[in-house]
């Protein structure tokens, strides 16, 4: 299995190289829901404070926000600059990890870069790392339309 060095932003501000590992799983199904609300929210002062901890079990049912940051970011880090794409469902549930790929009906979004509990038990942010903001209407996600995180195992 390949591996790859992630370079992370501590909460300090040092970047370093973390993750030149993947997740210590040799298998993990891909994880997939569906949209139930699109968003077109977007904040330059997000102050989202991401969790230490680099996966989250996801269930079956459960509904989850995702958002996209353009910021450098890793867990235990901070992002400010986000927009929103909107809630999902998750119908196979799974394990997500920093580093797995969001797919939706329009294509690759971007890769996990870390959690925020902010809004919990209510819902967990999952938080996308992308080279362009964009809201989920911005994109052309829809009600209804496919999730899919595709699991990173190390692979470029």
């Amino acid at each position: 299995m390949a591996t790859t060095t992630v370079p992370v932003k501590g909460v300090d501000g040092t970047v370093t190289e973390a993750y030149s590992k993947p997740y210590p799983a040799s298998e993990r199904q891909p994880l997939h829901g569906q949209m139930v609300a699109v968003m077109t929210y977007r904040a330059d002062d997000s102050n989202k404070a991401l969790m230490q901890e680099r996966s989250r079990a996801l269930r079956r049912y459960e509904v989850h926000e995702l958002l996209v940051t353009t910021d450098e970011a890793a867990p235990g880090g901070t992002v400010n600059r986000t927009a929103f794409l909107g809630f999902f469902e998750i119908a196979v549930p799974g394990l997500l990890v920093t580093g797995d790929r969001l797919i939706t009906a329009v294509g690759e979004i971007g890769r996990v870069v870390g959690f925020d509990s902010n809004h919990m038990p209510n819902h967990l942010n999952i938080v996308i790392g992308v080279d362009e903001l964009q809201t989920g209407e911005d994109l052309g996600l829809h009600i209804g339309g496919p999730v899919t995180f595709q699991p990173w195992l190390g692979e470029k």
